[in-house]
């Protein structure tokens, strides 16, 4: 009886989850999609940052809405305020080998990721503070994040039919030609590597 509670309960979960997800994806959807094959110009470095939330355990899975929402009180906050240096960003989730939630984010530095964590304006310390005090003895609720500075001449993108996903979601579009339709092309291998 217990494990058919506790599947309901991951289906409501889910489901909120689902829900909110499609929210997001449909108010902040983009007209312009991509019919033929396309690359993005990228000029400048920027900062890739993951983040999200994972859950080992059914007996922990109620909790994970109250995690959830905080980091997408986040991100709201994010995509309202234009000088926080945040870019872009995309939810996802996976169930195996645990329910683990990513939140994928372009920012334009490192920085701002830091002035964002510690900054008064957003809600991502009283959220830390709540995290440690409430969940941090729930051995089987886990929050992570990874951090990528990445510069402009390591970048390579193609993308196949694709509504602006990614970086080509802040940064300029550029058709495939004879110049950068080769992996080798778009990521700017030196002349070296070229020649293998």
């Amino acid at each position: 009886m217990a494990i058919i509670f506790y599947y309901f309960l991951l289906t409501i979960i889910i489901t909120i989850i689902l829900l909110v997800t499609i929210k997001i994806i449909v108010t902040n959807k983009k007209e312009f999609y991509m019919v033929n094959r396309f690359t993005t110009s990228t000029d400048k470095a920027f900062t890739v940052f993951l983040t999200g939330v994972q859950c080992r355990k059914f007996t922990s899975m109620w909790k994970m809405p109250l995690v959830a929402n905080r980091m997408l009180k986040m991100q709201s906050e994010l995509k309202l305020n234009q000088e926080a240096g945040f870019y872009h960003g995309e939810n996802f989730f996976t169930m195996t080998p645990h329910f683990t939630t990513l939140f994928l984010s372009y920012w334009d530095s490192a920085k701002s990721i830091e002035q964002f964590a510690n900054s008064k304006i957003f809600s991502h310390l009283e959220s830390a503070k709540d995290y440690l005090k409430n969940f941090l003895s729930d051995i089987n609720l886990g929050i992570w994040h990874e951090t990528y500075v990445v510069e402009p001449e390591k970048v390579e993108s193609l993308y196949y039919n694709m509504e602006s996903f990614g970086l080509s979601a802040f940064q300029p579009h550029v058709s495939l030609t004879s110049l950068n339709n080769k992996f080798k092309q778009r990521i700017n291998i030196g002349e070296k590597e070229n020649a293998k």
